[in-house]
């Protein structure tokens, strides 16, 4: 049995508990400062107010505060914040945590240097531990298509769990993998974590489309626009993953398609995708949905930075392969209308 600490009371980081307590471990939820509501609520009945369930028995949960006394024991810290909170959480990390404990991260991005190099979450985090804890460990990411209610009701779900250090994925995937959460290990973590950040970007893309149609189009739909749209998202996802030194096949698999397809079922990137494509500006669509966490937008203005920085050459990128991703960073980092240009589509990489 091992002591897992989650860190974030929000949807997925609550949700990871399923699969945890079904297989025997112990289990402290820990909010971050701006989740003392969740873990009221939690407190008080088990229930958790966004996931709309009760929490299984056997799981505790903390304050912020109290972080401290709970992680020293844990042989396993989950990271479940949203993409915002990345620079929080590795500060945090990085002063409670100890030498022999395993990060698991959730946090699905990148980040941008101010070369425009490509940094990953799993890498950010690691590099921010004290040099006594960061040797001998590597951060295992989770990437694929997972919504959190769906776990929560211990439907099946497929997803990767990455790292630098092969065996460590392989660890936490038996320790995390149960009948219904199934677990495929990876050291590819550069492919993992392209992919599972840049579908939120191309979901926007995806939520234009069906915010387009005129009322008298409404029952007809415009999935045919958004199927374009999101093979048009794979092929450039594909080509990144390349260009960077990955696994362009994965763009068809769980951390481009298959995580890409379920992110467009729904959700906050969605609803930011339809008003734009109802005819919104960015800016207009931003102050309809003040207080949403849009981590899409996070990614296009992260990879904004990436198609102009000077390391670009390096990476080789040709950005006429990339009309799609020039089109997300017109909107939404330079507040220009959408403008697809279908005709440059699907180009040969």
């Amino acid at each position: 049995m091992a002591r897992v600490v989650i860190v974030g009371s929000g949807l997925m980081g609550t949700a990871m508990a399923w699969p945890l307590l079904d297989n025997g471990h112990s289990v402290a939820i820990v909010g971050t400062h701006l989740d003392d509501w969740i873990i009221d609520s939690l407190l008080a009945n088990r229930y958790h107010p966004t996931l709309m369930r009760k929490v299984p028995p056997k799981a505790t949960f903390h304050y912020i505060h109290e972080l401290p006394s709970v992680i020293k024991d844990a042989d396993i810290v989950v990271n479940g914040v949203s993409s915002f909170g990345i620079h929080w959480i590795a500060d945090t990390l990085s002063v409670h945590l100890s030498k022999g404990q395993q990060v698991v991260s959730l946090t699905k991005g990148l980040l941008s240097d101010e070369q425009g190099r490509v940094v990953y979450f799993p890498d950010y985090i690691h590099d921010k531990l004290s040099p006594s804890v960061r040797e001998g460990s590597a951060v295992v990411a989770v990437g694929g298509p997972c919504i959190a209610g769906e776990l929560a009701a211990r439907r099946e779900t497929c997803v990767m769990f990455g790292s630098r250090d092969r065996a460590a994925a392989k660890r936490c995937a038996a320790l995390f993998g149960t009948s219904y959460y199934h677990v495929f290990p990876t050291d590819d973590v550069m492919t993992l974590e392209l992919g599972v950040a840049l579908k939120n970007a191309y979901t926007v893309a995806v939520g234009i489309a069906y915010g387009m149609h005129t009322p008298d189009e409404a029952e007809m739909g415009m999935h045919n626009t958004a199927a374009a749209l999101f093979a048009q998202g794979c092929h450039e996802m594909g080509y990144i993953i390349k260009k960077l030194g990955g696994d362009e096949r994965q763009s068809s698999a769980l951390p481009g398609a298959g995580d890409l397809f379920v992110t467009s079922a729904g959700g906050r990137t969605m609803t930011l995708g339809r008003l734009l494509g109802e005819g919104r500006s960015y800016v207009q669509a931003k102050e309809e949905l003040e207080g949403v966490t849009l981590e899409s937008v996070q990614i296009i203005h992260e990879m904004a930075t990436v198609l102009e920085g000077t390391w670009i050459g390096e990476y080789s990128i040709d950005t006429g392969h990339l009309p799609l991703l020039r089109t997300l960073v017109d909107v939404i980092v330079h507040n220009k209308p959408v403008e697809f240009r279908y005709e440059s589509f699907f180009t040969a990489h």
